[in-house]
Order: C-alpha cells, then structure tokens, then sequence
C-alpha cells in the first residue's frame, strides 16, 4: 500500500514539476516578448522623436529661406548667401543646395537655383524646346498644346483614347515639371536624365515601364543631366526697369519729347539729326532696339532707362535672367551657339558696371540677335529653388525636401514644397 502511494505521489511530483517548469518558461517567454516589445517601443519612440526634430529643422530652414530673401531686388540670387556649412540645429545638420547640383559643388556653402534662369514651359518658344536635348518638333508641340496655347495639337505615338484623355483635361499652363512625365514621349529618362530610367531609387517602383528606353541624342553627357537642368514651371514675369514719372514711349514720342529726351548726350546740330533718325525708325521692337538707334554707348544709355519706355514690345511672359542663365540653357536660346554663350558669360564675369538691366548684351552679341533676344530675356527675376537637407547626429534619420518660393511678394510664399528623401543623398554619398 505504501509503495503505490509513494509512486503514485512521485508521479503527481513529476507532473507537477513539468506543469511549472512549462508555466515558467512560458512566462520567461512572455517576459522576454514584453521586453523586446518595450525596447522597440522605446528605439521607435526615440527615432520618432529625432525625425520629428528633423522635420522641424528643416522647416525652420524653408522659414529662414523666406526671411533671408524677403525684399531682395532679384539680382545676384545665386550667390552663397551663408558659409560653413552645415549649419547646426540642436542635433540635426541642415545644409542647402541648388537642386540639380553636381558632385563639384561645394558643400560648405549655401545657395540657391534662379528658377528665372531656366526655360519655362509655359511661355518657351517652339525653337526652344525643340533644341532640349532628346526633343522633337513632335513634343514641343505636345507641350504647347498641353498649355493651352492653341499653337499646337497633342502629338506623339501614344493612342488616341490618350490624347483624347489629354485634350479633356489638361488645358492649362504647367504647374510642376513633373507634368512632363504625362505627355506622349517623356519618360524619366528624358525628365532626370538617362542614368535614371526606371530607377526604383527615384520611383519606389518602376511607374513608366513602357518609356524606360534610353534617350538617343549626339551629346551624352547632356542626355544624362536630363531635362530638369534646363526647364522650369515656377518663374514669374520680372516686370519692368524701374521708371520715372512721366517716362515717355519712344514708339509715341514726337520730335519735341525726342530732343528732350536727348539733349544732354548731343550737341545742338546732332542732336537734330539723331532725333530725325530715331522718328524715320520708329516703331521699334524694345528698348535694345532704340538703344542701337541711338548711337550711344551702355553707360551713356543706362541713366536714359528711368525715362523712356517701349510699350509696344512683345515679351515673354516669363522672361530668362540673362545674368544668371547657365551656358546649357543658353545654347538652347534662338541665335545663341557656343561662341556667343561663351562671350555672354565671360561678359557678365567681368563687365565694370551694374548688371540691372539687359544692355549690355547688346555689347556682346551682333545687333539682329541682341534685339531679338530682348524680347524673352530679363536682368531680374523672383522665384527660387533649393534642397534642404537635414540629418541627425548619428546619421540615421535623413530628410530631403525640395522647395520653390517666391520672393516676390512680402512675405514671400512657397510654389512647391515636396519631400524627396528617395531621392537620397543630393551629390553622392562621398560628399557625405
């Protein structure tokens, strides 16, 4: 009796002992569930609050942008405006870069893109979207039609339920680059260039799969910056020269007003000759115009431009800033090869007077093509664009985001604010 008693005790033991160590160790298990839920919890808390203060960094650079350019005059928007960089925000290192911005830029400085400086697709002739690189006669006149010019019909190999789709909704101008990836034909080896095609790094996926073919034209090195180096949605009219009260027409003006006008650059007997000229001429196309007919040089003509005006003139809605347009997209302009980009941008490196207006072409190109370029060309300009970067001090939190603002108005305001932090890093990692 005692021996099955005894065995029948040790075995209720041994369940006992099996139920408690399956008990502990399921506790153990929950324990150690619990505390790498907490740890992640505790890693994910930390990150959310770097990236939150990373975010916050960033905006607080979009605001010093806005504080930075408010009342500027639209010149010299290029310029470093700050050194040493980066800049240290709490523990989060912010830098800001032209977009587009190659692997020689230097990153100790700040700057800027003059979004002035770029052909605008609202307003850009057929000459000049037809000599981008990678285009055709077909899809200047897509992007003509799409703006809602009239000039054009959508184009291209696309079929017709497409551009049936097209002419129904979008008949208007351009309000981001990226529209681009919408007409027949563009594809983002044409937009960012053709190292690009289908990346998933720009993408996420390959959205385009049916235009990922690369982009045939004579200058590689020109196909792989892309289109997004040359064109633009985002500048604005720069307005006219600053003018005096009573500032006269010189298409209206009379011989009175003409000798008024000149008569502190003549004397008495050329003054009446140049005022005689100047009325057999009239109308003239712009100001360049008038200038050429008046004989005077630059300097002499420049003081003039308070008072005279030329009403008449047929300019681009969205002029070029002449003083900041980079030779690339000068090669694209009517009438400009490479000698006359050349000569213009040593011209503005190195002229001894302001460059506030757009005379001073006229000493660099033949006549016929300074006046013609007049009409699409501006010496100011008030939107820009930049990439803000930021980053934490361990380097494990990055954003990215691309802003265009407009400096025009006080405040200025932002055209375009996107996070592009797929994008990566702006200029190669071993800027980094």
């Amino acid at each position: 009796m005692t021996d099955k008693y005894s065995e029948k005790h040790a075995n209720e033991c041994g369940t006992i002992f099996i139920v408690t160590m399956w008990v502990v160790f399921a506790l153990a298990g929950l324990c150690l569930t619990f505390a790498q839920s907490a740890r992640t919890d505790l890693a994910g808390g930390a990150d959310y609050a770097v990236t939150t203060e990373v975010e916050a960094a960033v905006r607080g650079a979009l605001r010093w942008l806005m504080v930075e350019f408010d009342g500027a005059d639209g010149t010299d928007l290029t310029r470093p405006f700050a050194e040493q960089a980066p800049w240290q925000i709490g523990e989060v290192k912010i830098w800001i870069t032209p977009p587009g911005a190659d692997d020689s830029f230097d990153l100790s400085l700040f700057s800027v893109r003059d979004e002035g400086s770029l052909i605008n697709l609202n307003s850009a002739p057929r000459e000049a979207l037809s000599a981008l690189p990678g285009a055709s006669a077909e899809m200047a006149d897509s992007i003509i039609a799409w703006r809602g010019s009239g000039e054009a019909t959508i184009g291209g190999d696309d079929n017709g339920l497409r551009r049936t789709e097209l002419d129904r909704y979008k008949r208007g101008p351009f309000e981001t680059v990226e529209e681009l990836l919408l007409l027949p034909n563009f594809h983002p080896g044409l937009l960012y260039g053709s190292a690009v095609a289908g990346r998933d790094m720009y993408f996420g996926i390959n959205v385009f799969p049916h235009r990922s073919e690369q982009i045939t034209t004579g200058t590689t090195a020109t196909v792989e910056e892309g289109w997004f180096k040359y064109v633009t949605a985002y500048s604005r009219p720069a307005g006219r020269q600053r003018q005096a009260a009573g500032s006269v027409d010189v298409n209206q003006a009379d011989a009175r007003q003409m000798r008024e006008l000149l008569r502190p650059y003549f004397a008495e007997e050329e003054l009446s000759e140049t005022v005689v000229r100047l009325r057999q001429n009239q109308p003239f196309a712009n100001i360049v115009d008038f200038f050429f007919h008046t004989g005077l040089s630059v300097l002499e003509f420049t003081p003039l431009l308070e008072n005279v005006r030329v009403d008449s003139e047929v300019r681009s809605h969205a002029q070029i800033n002449i003083n900041t347009v980079p030779r690339h997209v000068l090669l694209c302009l009517p009438g400009i090869g490479s000698e006359e980009a050349d000569r213009l941008i040593s011209h503005r490196r190195t002229a001894d007077f302001p460059m506030d207006n757009i005379l001073w072409i006229a000493e660099v190109l033949p006549r016929e093509t300074a006046v013609s370029m007049a009409n699409f060309v501006a010496a100011r300009s008030f939107q820009v664009s930049a990439d803000i970067t930021a980053m934490d001090r361990d380097s494990r939190i990055f954003r990215r985001y691309r802003a265009v603002i407009d400096i025009g108005p006080s405040p200025p305001r932002v055209l375009y604010w996107k996070d592009i932090s797929h994008l990566g890093w702006p200029m190669g990692w071993h800027h980094n």
